[in-house]
Formats: structure tokens, C-alpha cells, sequence
């Protein structure tokens, strides 16, 4: 029976990759659509593929879990909103929507959430249909904030904005953090895939020469970023992939209240120094 379960084990892992692979196709016929100019054609190519990836969900995807499968990191998330009073959330890089599903179980305000990959849009504007206060949308990060942040409804309430759309050539985090400091907007800010200067055992994003996303990427907002955390969790006692983060608010009274939190500890000089 053991010997049995093990080919039924090896079966289904090679299924998966097989099924896999087929989801591939359509997303590289979109592609190559775009590419010739058959951009409402190109459309059925990436649904196809998000299609196949919602009805398949032992693939194992990309994004799959929220906040990368992170307790600690989903606890970080939680006591913010306790102490922050946040009115509206807004996600920069959808992905499979996990992360947005999983703010909208823990809060009942209007959630924004925004992606360039289609193939990602697709699937989770569906993923996420029975969630009456989450706004997918197919656009670019720094669209959706200036757009927002030209809310006349936002002036007086706090806003809770995860940056997660830094994994293309284009990398929009030093746009995204520039439109945020320089509103009137209150807000609090978390960078995923950043890197925690006194904990290498978190992992971060680099994409070449100047764009690892670490505090010496922000030296030039040094000046504004006076309200900066990291997790305060040795990455030995996270779960998942141990990514690293930094969350930054752009008040002063937030700033009290982030003090108060115990699973986030203060940037420091030093730290701005490394």
C-alpha cells in the first residue's frame, strides 16, 4: 500500500507539471497577440490560462498564500490594522490575489488591488468576485495611487498600502514611495521583499546594479522616512519563505501608535548606514 501511494504521489506531481505547462500555452499566444497588434484577441489567450490555473489548484502557483505563507508576517498585518484605524487598503501587485483575499477576511473597508500581468489579473479579478469591497484592476501601481490619492474622500482617513509589484523590469517601488510621501495622504506602508539589514536570514529582491530593495535603494527619501520598521522577529522563527519587509508610516501620530507594537522594531542610524 506505502509503494502504492508513492506512484499515486509521483502520478499526480507529474500530472500537475504536465497541466502546468498547458496553462503556459495561452498565456504565450497572448503574448505573441500583443506583440502583432491582436490585443482583443490576445485577451482569450491569458483567460484561458487563468482559467486553467483556477480550476487546478494543486498546481502549486506562484502566490498561492498570502503574505508568502508568513504568520508573523500576517500578525505584523493584523496589529497595524488594530492600532491604525484604517479606512481603505490599497495593494500594488495582485498576483493570485491570496494576499487580498486574506485582507478581505480581516477587514471591512474598500480594498484596491492593481497588476500588470494579465494572466494575474484574470485570475484573481475571479478569485476575488464574491468580495464586494475588493477593486481589481489591470494597471499600473503609480496609476492607481496618483489616482487615489486625488480622492478628496482620503484627505481625512488612513490609508494601509502594500507594495508588492516590484517584480518586472520595471521596477515601481521609488514611484510608488514618492507619490506616498509627497501626498497629504496619512498612511502606514509595507515594502515586501525588502531586506532586513541586521537579519540576512530574510530573503529580498535585487534586480541588478541600484536595484536591491534595501534602505541605501531609499537614501534619497531618508529625510521623509522618519517613521521606519522592520520585523523585530528573528527570520528563524518566521514560517514560508521568510521573505523580509519594511513598513514606514507618514504621520506622526501613526508613528505613536506603530511604537506600541511589539513584533516591530525601529529603524536605525545604523541601519541607514549598512
Amino acid at each position: 500500500m506505502t509503494e502504492y501511494n508513492k506512484l499515486l504521489r509521483l502520478a499526480r506531481t507529474r500530472i500537475d507539471a504536465c497541466l502546468s505547462g498547458v496553462a503556459g500555452w495561452p498565456e504565450s499566444a497572448g503574448r505573441y497577440l500583443e506583440r502583432g497588434r491582436g490585443e482583443w484577441l490576445a485577451r482569450y489567450g491569458y483567460l484561458l490560462a487563468a482559467q486553467i490555473d483556477l480550476a487546478i489548484p494543486s498546481l502549486g502557483l506562484v502566490g498561492a498564500k498570502p503574505f508568502n505563507g508568513q504568520v508573523k508576517r500576517m500578525e505584523i498585518f493584523r496589529a497595524i490594522l488594530d492600532v491604525s484605524k484604517i479606512s481603505m487598503i490599497v495593494e500594488t501587485g495582485t498576483c493570485r490575489g491570496a494576499t487580498t483575499e486574506y485582507m478581505a477576511r480581516n477587514f471591512n473597508g474598500p480594498i484596491y488591488s492593481c497588476d500588470l500581468n494579465q494572466r494575474y489579473f484574470e485570475y484573481a479579478a475571479r478569485r476575488l468576485a464574491g468580495w464586494t469591497n475588493v477593486e481589481v484592476q489591470l494597471a499600473d501601481s503609480r496609476r492607481l495611487l496618483q489616482q487615489l490619492f486625488e480622492l478628496p474622500l482620503l484627505r481625512d482617513r488612513v490609508v494601509f498600502l502594500y507594495l508588492d509589484a516590484h517584480w518586472n523590469k520595471d521596477l515601481p517601488l521609488l514611484g510608488e514611495i514618492s507619490l506616498i510621501l509627497n501626498s497629504q495622504i496619512s498612511a502606514v506602508a509595507m515594502i515586501d521583499d525588502f531586506e532586513v539589514p541586521f537579519d540576512q536570514d530574510y530573503g529580498y529582491d535585487t534586480y541588478g546594479r541600484g536595484k536591491k530593495l534595501c534602505l541605501q535603494m531609499l537614501s534619497c527619501f531618508r529625510d521623509q522616512m522618519k517613521y521606519a520598521y522592520f520585523p523585530a522577529l528573528p527570520a528563524v522563527k518566521e514560517s514560508g519563505p521568510r521573505r523580509g519587509c519594511l513598513v514606514f508610516t507618514t504621520s506622526a501620530a501613526l508613528d505613536q501608535h506603530l511604537q506600541t507594537l511589539t513584533n516591530l522594531r525601529r529603524a536605525t542610524q545604523r541601519d541607514w548606514s549598512v
